[in-house]
């Protein structure tokens, strides 16, 4: 499977931060996370598989018009995870997903 070298990565960061990982999407062998505001709002952090060289890509989203992308390695895939939770979580905290003036 194209995951294997960083699903135990994944599994633990998902456990540790009480987070769900998705693995399938229609069918698709996918990696990613969903995010759900007080306000109703949602986000999505998603993973690419990783390449031959070992970079990942991690992406946030806010299923409308925001959008963080990060490359990273697979040593340091939960620090990258880390920082595109804390992207997406700030978006969530606006009311309606909204910026803030």
């Amino acid at each position: 499977m194209k995951y294997d070298a960083i699903d135990g990565i994944l599994q633990a960061w998902a456990h540790s931060r009480q987070r769900v990982l998705y693995t399938e999407y229609k069918g698709e062998e996918v990696r990613s996370f969903l995010l759900v505001g007080q306000h109703g709002s949602k986000a999505q952090l998603w993973i690419d598989p990783p390449s031959p060289t070992g970079e990942v890509g991690v992406h946030a989203w806010d299923y409308r018009r925001r959008r963080e992308d990060y490359v990273t390695n697979v040593g340091a895939l939960e620090s990258c995870l880390d920082q595109a939770l804390e992207v997406a979580e700030g978006w969530l905290r606006r009311p309606g997903g909204r910026l803030n003036p």
